[in-house]
């Protein structure tokens, strides 16, 4: 359990309460009755673990919450829970912080995002930033057509199934890519 005695001292690796016990050689009648509880705390960050399940076609809704799993460990592998963990996007309106303490999408836009431990980190940490890119599109394209105008009656000749539609198409935020 990380829990190392040498003599009449001790020392631990692992994050928990521990009773230390004392007494003296040969004499168990001389035992401490009452332990002293001993809590052993994280270190400082030394490593994470970041899951933001990102695929390069997806898009985010206006208002969802970014999906970030964050994880910190010290040195012995114990999870650091008071690390501080910082955002930094650009454009920097549009990513604000929620209720739960995790991040909502509050503008559509192309965002590069970067977490980042702030906290101080153990001098031998291999934490490094970590870096996305998304976007948040909420809006649907814009069909504007010029032909056939609208309340038109259509009339096909015999075996003819196609009909000619001539408009413009535009997005306020992402390029399209076809239209069928």
């Amino acid at each position: 359990n990380g829990l190392v005695v040498q003599g009449q001292a001790f020392s631990a690796t692992q994050a928990g309460m521990y009773s230390v016990f004392c007494s003296v050689s040969g004499h168990p009648e001389a035992a401490d009755e009452s332990p002293a509880a001993v809590q052993v705390l994280a270190g400082l960050p030394h490593k994470w673990s970041v899951s933001f399940p990102l695929q390069a076609s997806d898009c985010f809704w206006q208002g969802a919450s970014l999906p970030f799993d964050v994880f910190v460990f010290d040195f012995w592998d114990n999870r650091v829970t008071d690390a501080t963990v910082e955002l930094h996007a650009t454009p920097a309106a549009g990513i604000v912080q929620d209720a739960a303490g995790g991040w909502a999408l509050t503008a559509e836009a192309d965002y590069d995002i970067t977490l980042e431990v702030t906290s101080p980190q153990d001098p031998q940490s291999t934490i490094a930033p970590f870096a996305a890119s998304l976007r948040v599109d909420s809006t649907p394209p814009v069909f504007a057509l010029a032909m056939p105008s609208t309340g038109s009656m259509l009339v096909m000749p015999d075996g003819q199934t196609d009909v000619a539609i001539q408009g413009t198409v535009t997005d306020g935020l992402s390029s399209l890519v076809a239209l069928s």
